[in-house]
């Protein structure tokens, strides 16, 4: 039977034994990752509304992503504690009394006592092109704790001097100092040709890498996997082996070496390990591989580090200190789960206690396919092509996994996503066909890691946290159920929400359960739950007046609580609020978009859980999935549509012949609006066919025709129209009918949205680079604003297109949705985030005149003039006299964005033809001055992104002179800026 080697373990001088108290020093409490946990004093009794509930929370300084870990009987300041440790995405690690809402010490990974340049921040979650974690990265994967020397293990990740830092830092259980060596720099290199090789060798790039995963510990060695962002950057699955004293790398592992991709996520899981027949190994799943030559994804035997691991279960050898490759299981399916982006390295890994039938060491991982795979750790079975020579496959009875299941007494339990908790029976090393117990709560994206405390084989209780609120600002949902039948609800924090709601919630946290009590990780905030006859009342949480939500103008907000003898503290910043914030002592104004949290003390009272709320002024999205898809509330899905991959929304799934569309079922106001979506079009080289941002009026479930007809029109000019009263917004990645395999577009009307076309090869711009892309979509009732980046290359493009959509559709709403298309060639075409909002009136724009602008002439006189045509009655003059004279202003944009650029002047019989550059680079064609009689002139040069604020060059240059013209002057009178 597998036992932790990281429980309990006393440590001279340093932490001190406490009866019948088990520390928990790694994720999901043992080596193995069953989540089962000795607990004497929660019982299936005592775990109800009535006698259980929330004590008091603990504020920290961000979103909470790591699983707390806990230790008994720690001296600090020469007094013993029971201590919980808390890993913060501000890169801070936090150690609280466990028994009482004590902070006992703080550590900022970002200071210099811990490595840190001067200035370090964390990361901002643009910096890496995903909203998959936000607003900031800091520290994600659950550290690790060696309780016998005292040592801490955490991985932060900052950003100093603009360049982006990993680190392995060993901290003091004690005190949060670091200990001798560290920390340390994480990077290296193994060689391979995949993406980001160099000469032969790719090296570890700490922008893209993210370690989801929680650390491990064993026989003295700490591991550290990593995946990415997203599918973004040139990012592989890394595995780093570090000894736990000297800090030094031991082993270094790519997935990938000959490709892209292969991350190691699990949803945050640890990879497991065992001892067979003295030999210490670790279990792991591996994510979808990315081509970038002929290389393979799939390994065969002998294994190597040279071989790529697609959608693999690998099995190392952990001897020495080393990371060497001894088995590995691939679906027989897995090229069409990675073209489907349907990873086997969404859920983690549980090993099962040694069995009684013909296979004693097994292991259960499921993927989002929702296949529950049953493996012999001794022999994984290696890869078929079709079908999977394993100990047992059950399909179709529970949804995908960004989990892992827990076990308990011969029980094992999932938790899908988009489903109910499920328990199944295990017999002989086999799991019944179907469930045996089912809850009656279901969860959305991205279910839930069980856990399960008992007292031995009985009083098994199942926690749970419900994290599916995460992107809507909802709170996390703490459940309790019988593990013994968890159709059996014993607890739910929501039962009396007043007294128990936990913090906002954070996607895969999962539950602490120690010494009586369980720990909720939620965001800027951990909050505690135990047995409530054993601790004082907490004070009831402060409310808001008016509440939060979307307000035009400036509001004056109040805050109260029902407890009369209670002070409130807030703040206004989004920081989590202490006895050290502001003082409540009336009603204040909030004149621009806040997040105000607030915080009630009182004496004989814990400290309320944290209030919090964002007001915002000024006009709210129509359509609001900017934190992604877990949810299709409001949505029409059509075709090949899903939404079952985590939170990104599927138009293609990476299969042939698909067409697939998707619309918000409520027509929305088109007269003049923005939009802003990101999409990512994946899969292994050659993709096709490509999507369309569209706007139509027949009816949500429109849908036009595969292949080069993007879901939206025919394949090739001339066919049959598609989606009528419509109009598209194409991002092509087949060349059908001569528009290139990188390009946009404007259609109409189910148009063949395959010529005319722009092609983007110039910018930069890749569609089917596999790397998040954003896209800027402004209407201002004449013109459509086109402003594409993408996010990891920092390349971008805009474009403009004159067009009357009320017209074209029909009337002054229509629905608004994507399309996507497939034919012989595939891709999985993803829309990962969408906000659509109305606009009453366009922003005001920027106005310079030129007389009031510095100005450098490259020779000729330059002044100004006076002329009744001007609106303010003086512009400028360049007394130019031939081909590339020139004037140079200095304009100062306040922040970045896409602009529409406007030039206004006074054309006359005597001026030349002029060519503006803005930073080196031309804008638009030539434009002429010439008039035969004295007219006021508004030059639309066109839209112009500036990615940087501040000064920008803009240059104009003589490039010739009209036929009829007699000189060759310059004449300005302001540039104009219209923000879009």
């Amino acid at each position: 039977m597998l036992k932790s080697v990281l429980r309990g373990a006393a440590v001279l001088g340093l932490i001190v034994s406490t009866a019948q108290a088990l520390n928990v020093t790694t994720w999901r409490y043992d080596l193995a990752r069953t989540g089962q946990v000795s607990e004497t004093q929660l019982t299936t009794a005592n775990v109800n509304s009535s006698a259980f509930g929330k004590l008091y929370s603990y504020a920290v300084d961000g979103y909470v992503y790591a699983q707390p870990l806990y230790l008994a009987g720690v001296t600090i300041n020469s007094v013993a504690h029971n201590v919980v440790y808390i890993a913060t995405q501000h890169d801070s690690v936090y150690a609280f009394d466990a028994d009482q809402s004590a902070q006992l010490w703080h550590a900022s990974l970002l200071d210099a006592a811990h490595g840190a340049a001067s200035g370090a921040t964390t990361v901002p979650a643009s910096d890496v092109a995903s909203s998959d974690i936000v607003p900031e990265i800091g520290i994600t994967g659950t550290p690790v704790i060696d309780a016998s020397a005292g040592i801490l293990y955490v991985v932060s990740k900052t950003k100093e001097n603009g360049a982006y830092v990993q680190r392995l830092h060993a901290l003091d259980v004690s005190t949060g100092a670091e200990r001798g060596g560290s920390p340390v720099t994480i990077q290296g290199a193994v060689s391979g040709s995949g993406i980001g090789s160099v000469n032969g060798s790719i090296a570890f790039q700490s922008q893209w890498e993210l370690n989801r995963s929680a650390l491990a510990l064993m026989n003295g060695t700490v591991y550290v996997p990593f995946g990415a962002h997203g599918d973004n950057g040139p990012y592989h699955g890394w595995l780093f082996a570090y000894n736990a004293q000297s800090l030094q790398v031991t082993a270094l592992w790519n997935s990938s070496p000959a490709g892209k991709g292969n991350g190691l996520w699990q949803s945050g899981a640890a990879p497991a390990m065992d001892v067979v027949n003295g030999v210490s190994r670790m279990f792991f799943a591996t994510g979808n591989f990315f081509a970038t030559g002929s290389a393979s994804p799939n390994p065969s035997p002998p294994y190597s580090s040279s071989q790529n691991y697609s959608n693999a279960i690998v099995r190392m050898d952990l001897s020495n200190g080393g990371l060497t490759v001894s088995d590995e299981w691939t679906p027989f399916d897995q090229q069409a789960l990675s073209a489907s982006d349907l990873d086997q390295t969404s859920g983690g890994v549980l090993l099962l206690p040694d069995q009684s039938g013909p296979t004693v060491h097994e292991l259960v991982q499921v993927g989002k396919n929702g296949r529950i795979e049953v493996l012999n750790r001794d022999n994984l079975g290696g890869f078929n092509t079709s079908s999977n020579h394993i100990v047992q496959e059950i399909g179709g009875q529970i949804a995908g996994l960004w989990s892992t299941p827990a076990y308990w007494n011969g029980r094992v339990y999932f938790w899908g996503n988009g489903d109910s908790l499920k328990q199944f029976s295990l017999s002989g090393g086999l799991l019944s066909g179907s469930p045996v117990a089912t809850a009656s709560v279901s969860s959305a994206f991205p279910g839930a890691s069980p856990v399960v405390s008992s007292n031995g084989t009985s009083n098994g209780v199942l926690w749970s946290i419900r994290s599916d609120a995460y992107g809507s600002g909802g709170p996390a949902v703490l459940y309790a159920f019988d593990a013994t039948n968890v159709a059996t609800l014993l607890y739910s924090s929501a039962q009396n929400s007043a007294r128990d709601a936990a913090g906002k919630a954070v996607k895969f946290q999962v539950p602490l359960v120690a010494n009586g009590k369980v720990y909720v990780g939620a965001q800027g905030e951990v909050d505690v739950y135990g047995l409530l006859a054993v601790a004082p009342p907490t004070a009831p949480t402060p409310t808001f007046q008016p509440a939060p939500g979307v307000y035009s103008s400036a509001q004056t907000v109040n805050l109260a609580d029902t407890l009369a003898s209670a002070s409130i503290y807030y703040t206004t910043n989004g920081a989590p609020p202490s006895t050290s914030s502001t003082l409540y002592s009336g009603p204040f104004t909030v004149s621009s978009t806040s997040t105000v949290q607030a915080l009630a003390v009182a004496q004989g009272y814990n400290p309320s859980s944290i209030a919090s709320g964002t007001y915002t002024i000024g006009s709210a999205p129509l359509i609001n999935f900017s934190n992604g898809f877990a949810q299709a509330k409001g949505l029409q899905l059509n075709g090949s549509a899903v939404n079952t991959d985590d939170s990104r929304l599927q138009l293609t799934t990476g299969a042939q012949s698909q067409a697939g569309s998707f619309f918000f079922t409520t027509p929305v106001p088109i007269g003049a609006f923005t939009t802003d979506f990101t999409f990512q079009l994946s899969g292994t080289a050659p993709l096709a066919d490509g999507i369309t941002f569209t706007i139509q009026a027949a009816g949500p479930t429109a849908l036009g025709s595969l292949g080069g007809g993007l879901g939206y029109g025919p394949d090739t000019p001339g066919g049959t129209p598609g989606i009528p009263k419509s109009l598209a917004v194409k991002f092509d990645l087949y060349n059908n009918a001569g528009e290139g395999s990188d390009s946009t577009g404007l259609y109409l009307n189910g148009a063949s949205p395959t010529t005319p076309a722009v092609d983007l090869t110039s910018s930069g711009i890749v569609l089917g680079s596999g790397n998040t892309l954003s896209a800027h979509v402004v209407y201002d009732g004449t013109y459509l604003y086109l402003t594409l980046k993408d996010l990891v290359a920092g390349k971008t493009f805009s474009t403009r297109w004159q067009v009357n959509i009320p017209q074209t559709v029909g009337g002054s709403t229509a629905y608004v949705g994507f399309t996507g298309g497939t034919g012989g060639l595939v891709a999985s075409q993803k829309i990962l985030t969408w906000t659509y909002t109305a606009q009453s009136s366009a922003p005001t724009p920027l106005a310079y005149e030129t007389e009031n602008l510095p100005a450098v002439s490259s020779g000729p006189v330059f002044r100004t003039f006076a002329w009744s045509g001007f609106p303010d009655g003086i512009g400028t003059i360049l007394d130019s006299t031939k081909v590339g004279d020139s004037v140079t202003f200095t304009v100062n944009v306040p922040q970045t964005g896409t602009y529409d650029l406007h030039v206004t002047a006074k054309d006359f019989n005597i001026r030349g033809i002029w060519q503006l550059a803005v930073d080196g680079q031309n804008m638009g064609t030539p434009h002429d001055e010439y008039s035969p009689a004295e007219s006021f002139q508004d030059f639309d040069v066109g839209p112009i992104v500036f990615g940087s604020a501040g000064n920008h060059t803009f240059r104009f240059t003589v490039v010739g002179r009209n036929p009829s013209s007699s000189d060759w002057k310059l004449c300005f009178d302001v540039i104009k800026l219209n923000p879009q």
